[in-house]
Formats: structure tokens, sequence, C-alpha cells
């Protein structure tokens, strides 16, 4: 993590960090997560209130889906012939929309639960 992204992550309403279940990525996906928060701890806290970690191509099973330091609070399907596949196949999966569709029904939830209580706006 560099000055660059975290800046980006504090110009986020939203944060969707994407983690694998790959435990090198998820490894230095964490690595990346400690750094900032030991570097820019007040930066960091005020922007990981915004991160959700979402875990994509997971079997399905929670515990494949971990990521340190943060819990996964999505997760993206695993579809084992996207592996070899162009983006705009797996986009179009029903399964892999539905998915995206949750999470941004959630988010869409949460944020007019904010504009209502007044803390956004």
């Amino acid at each position: 993590m560099d000055e660059l992204q975290l800046g980006l992550m504090e110009l986020s309403d939203r944060i969707a960090w994407l983690v694998t279940d790959d435990p090198v990525a998820r490894h230095k996906s964490g690595l990346a997560l400690r750094y900032a928060e030991k570097r820019w701890p007040e930066r960091y806290e005020a922007a990981k209130r915004r991160l959700d970690v979402v875990a994509g191509g997971c079997a399905g099973q929670q515990h494949d889906c971990q990521a340190k330091p943060a819990q996964a609070a999505f997760m993206l399907p695993d579809v084992p012939k996207w592996r070899h596949a162009i983006a705009s196949a797996a986009t179009d999966s029903p399964m892999y929309r539905a998915a995206v569709d949750r999470l941004y029904m959630a988010w869409s939830k949460e944020g007019a639960l904010l504009e209502r209580s007044g803390m956004v706006g």
C-alpha cells in the first residue's frame, strides 16, 4: 500500500477489497492493510470504516474466503470455467451478477439508512 492507494481509499464512499482464496495473495493483501495501519494509523482507521472485504472465486465455504485482518463481508462465486475466460464471459454469468447485485443492494440499503439518519448527505 502506498500514499496514492490510501488517498484513493480516502476519496471513496465505499471500498470493495477483493481477495481470493489463494494463500499467497491473501497474505499479501493482509500485509498491505497492516502496513497502511502502521504507517498512517489515523488515515487508515477512517478509511477502514468504509472497507468491505469481498471474497472472489470462493467455493462457497466461508473458511476458504477469510481475509486477514478483516473477515469477508461478501462472497463472489467460484465458477471453474471462468478461470480461462475473458472478463465479459464471467460478468455475463447469472450467478456472478446475482452476487454483485446482492453486494450493491446491501450497500444501497446501508446508504439509504445513513441518509435517513442524517449521517450523510
